[in-house]
């Protein structure tokens, strides 16, 4: 194996001539791979040492020349798989997050203090109209209207339903159709029964 440097003509997009001299540093030792280039418009001269064999570089001039265009390549999939990462994992935060949500208001709509009922239940209603919300998670909340509208009967109730009922009525209608489902004619009449 013999080491040359050689000099690689790029004009536009295409190697024009390759030409090769002998070439060793000042203690006799082949060089690494150098690439110096110079800023000239119309083409671009680089002079690279190469290993050769039989006389002929071509296969790595192009590889000193693809070799920056293969590092950027990398960096452009690592990148790409680092923000995939980053959004799933903001995504999986979110969903955590919302769950933790869910709990709180799960344990006060289920209270047996009617103000925090009220407040449980309104928040529930508003974490059931979130993207996050699985199929799952609106069966969760199906139980969760069911045991909140489970003294309620169809209007039947002299004082008519609560706020929390109406708005556990609102909650069922919501997730019924998210999956959809048909709600029941008379959950949809408490629904309908307390304005807001």
């Amino acid at each position: 194996m013999t080491w040359t440097r050689g000099t690689v003509d790029v004009v536009g997009n295409r190697v024009s001539g390759v030409r090769l001299r002998p070439f060793w540093d000042d203690r006799g030792v082949p060089p690494l791979l150098t690439v110096l280039s110079s800023s000239v418009p119309a083409s671009w001269t680089v002079a690279v040492p190469v290993a050769t064999t039989s006389g002929s570089a071509g296969w790595l001039a192009w590889a000193v020349l693809l070799g920056p265009a293969a590092t950027l390549c990398a960096g452009v999939v690592a990148g790409v798989v680092a923000f995939l990462a980053l959004g799933q994992r903001r995504r999986a935060d979110a969903t955590a997050e919302w769950w933790r949500r869910t709990q709180w208001a799960l344990g006060e709509a289920l209270s047996d203090d009617p103000s925090r009922r009220r407040v449980g239940t309104a928040v529930l209603y508003r974490l059931a109209q979130s993207d996050l919300a699985t199929d799952e998670d609106l069966a969760v909340f199906d139980a969760a209207w069911a045991v909140l509208l489970g003294g309620v009967r169809p209007l039947a109730a002299a004082t008519g339903p609560t706020q929390a009922e109406v708005t556990a009525a609102r909650g069922q209608v919501l997730t019924d159709r998210r999956r959809g489902l048909s709600s029941p004619a008379w959950v949809e009449a408490v629904a309908r029964g307390v304005d807001e």
